[in-house]
């Protein structure tokens, strides 16, 4: 995944999985740039909007390398056919993702996409991610999946 303004890299750690630990793809989007979100430059706030599409088209094509035993995908940032990838994640259906970040566009892929969802800083934040993750809860398709909050300061 290309690291933009606000983007962090996939944390994954296979090794975890060989040791018999639990393993997740830990996903943050608008984490350090939760001012775009209140920034009146459109430029800035159609960057952060095309990083949030990116990473759900990219958590979809990782599925399809995941799951499909003939995996292919195309989109508008991701497009492959005729590949595989090996080795494939122990978990079935791959590795639980864990979202972060403060946007309405994150808050949505929790109950979407997620299985977890991190929240840092203070007791306000935790309390407006909280109100955030229920709105959105209403508002998608939400799988019949759980998913749970950890939260550090």
């Amino acid at each position: 995944m290309p690291i933009g303004s606000g983007a962090r890299a996939p944390c994954w750690s296979p090794t975890a999985a060989d040791r018999g630990l639990s393993a997740s793809l830990d996903i943050r989007i608008g984490w350090m740039n939760s001012h775009a979100m209140v920034d009146p430059d459109v430029t800035a706030r159609l960057a952060m909007l095309a990083e949030e599409l990116r990473t759900d088209e990219y958590l979809d094509a990782m599925a399809q390398l995941w799951n499909s035993d003939s995996p292919a995908y195309h989109g508008q940032f991701v497009s492959f056919a005729d590949i595989d990838a090996h080795p494939r994640p122990v978990q079935p259906g791959g590795p639980p993702v864990v979202v972060g970040g403060r946007s309405r566009v994150t808050y949505r892929r929790t109950p979407r996409r997620g299985h977890g969802f991190y929240s840092t800083g203070t007791p306000e934040n935790l309390t407006r991610d909280l109100a955030g993750l229920r709105r959105a809860a209403y508002e998608v398709q939400r799988p019949p999946r759980i998913w749970a909050v950890w939260t550090s300061r």
